[in-house]
């Protein structure tokens, strides 16, 4: 019996030993051999073979740069990266290497300076370039919070996540999704800081950003029609009315609304028309065939104006403002803001009436199906419809 317990004892010894030595050593020297032409070129990827274990690889290079980085930052070197250290003092020549950012606040002015360019080059929208800019800022004030300067990015981990959730919840006064579309720009940031080499772990990669499902806010055939037939003297009302009952009957989104020009409008030989544009969100293409009540309201402003605009569409929080004062002449107790048309349309003009979510995908100018599907989870009319016609067809 001793002798088996001893037998077993060496035998785990020899495990031991071939999992926290050989084989490591094993994964390091294959990795270096498959790799080192890529290392003369300062480049840093992983082939197909160290795909299959990377989880051993990771772990065993991570050991090792950590103990690397201790060693250089005892000697007074903080601006070892990633590359530099697991490739070697002066084998990095990548443009990566060259990005210069070591700190939080240096990372995200970098993506906000990137982001300006592109804007001034008609390549994103203004509201896409202000987002860069409002998470630079909070960012800024959770370090003033802090009561530091700036971040290093090494010290940037969970906690942090963490902390900047109850910071945008508790200082900021943000919902659950709004604090979850900040994170979501963060971790964007982070992630390029990953895969440049700056930080060793994407500490988002085990975090969770928490997100809560929203319920579609839409109006219903009876509320669409009061809002068509009320007689306004207002002309500011009358505009917004207008603009948002033709947005009712064609899906189109408030940004497309501010870019409509008469050269989208097009008809065919049989005289019926349609809109075919690309979206200012996505830029997929977008086909929506006119119905009736968006001819009669084209018909109205097709002319009025000489820019080219077909609607002089007023500020974004100025329509949504005006919207509420014209839902309490109604008397429709919903939150009334512009994109509710656009879901309207979606649901009580579409589907409702039985176009397939195939073909209304296609009209909204969706970039997937799982986007429109979220749609067809309110259609009641529709249930009950298609229930009832399942009765008739019964025969039991």
């Amino acid at each position: 019996g001793i002798g088996l317990l001893l037998a077993n004892v060496k035998l785990q010894g020899l495990k031991f030993i071939v999992r926290h030595s050989i084989f490591p050593l094993y994964l390091y020297s294959k990795y270096y051999f498959t790799h080192k032409n890529a290392r003369q070129r300062g480049e840093f990827h992983l082939s197909s073979a160290g795909q299959r274990n990377r989880s051993q690889l990771r772990a065993f290079c991570l050991s090792r740069a950590s103990h690397s980085l201790a060693h250089s930052r005892h000697r007074g070197h903080r601006t070892a990266t990633a590359q530099s250290l697991f490739l070697g003092p002066g084998a990095v020549h990548s443009p990566t290497a060259e990005v210069g950012v070591q700190k939080l606040l240096e990372l995200f002015m970098k993506q906000k300076e990137d982001a300006c360019r592109l804007f001034l080059a008609n390549k994103i929208s203004v509201s896409h370039y202000n987002k860069h800019k409002l998470v630079y800022q909070r960012l800024g004030e959770f370090c003033k919070k802090s009561r530091i300067n700036d971040m290093p990015l090494d010290q940037f981990n969970r906690q942090t996540i963490h902390d900047l959730e109850i910071f945008f919840k508790a200082d900021y006064n943000l919902s659950v999704n709004s604090t979850a579309k900040m994170l979501e720009f963060i971790r964007k940031g982070i992630l390029w800081a990953y895969q440049c080499g700056l930080i060793l772990i994407n500490p988002f990669s085990a975090y969770r950003i928490k997100k809560e499902d929203t319920q579609v806010q839409f109006l219903n055939k009876q509320e669409i029609s009061r809002i068509r037939k009320k007689q306004l003297d207002i002309p500011r009302l009358d505009l917004v009315r207008d603009s948002f009952v033709f947005s009712c009957f064609t899906g189109i989104s408030y940004a497309d609304m501010c870019k409509l020009t008469k050269d989208q409008i097009v008809f065919d030989s049989k005289s019926s028309g349609y809109i075919h544009f690309y979206r200012t969100k996505t830029n997929h293409p977008a086909f929506i065939p006119l119905l009736p009540q968006s001819m009669e309201i084209l018909d109205k402003y097709i002319n009025q104006n000489n820019s080219g605009k077909i609607f002089p569409m007023l500020s974004n929080q100025k329509t949504n403002a005006y919207l509420k004062e014209l839902a309490d002449i109604c008397g429709i107790k919903k939150k009334l803001t512009y994109h509710v048309a656009r879901h309207s349309f979606a649901v009580t003009i579409c589907l409702e009436n039985g176009i397939p979510i195939e073909t209304l995908s296609k009209i909204l100018g969706h970039t997937n199906l799982r986007v429109t599907q979220a749609y067809a989870k309110i259609t009641h009319k529709k249930v009950m419809n298609d229930m009832q016609a399942l009765k008739d067809r019964l025969e039991y």
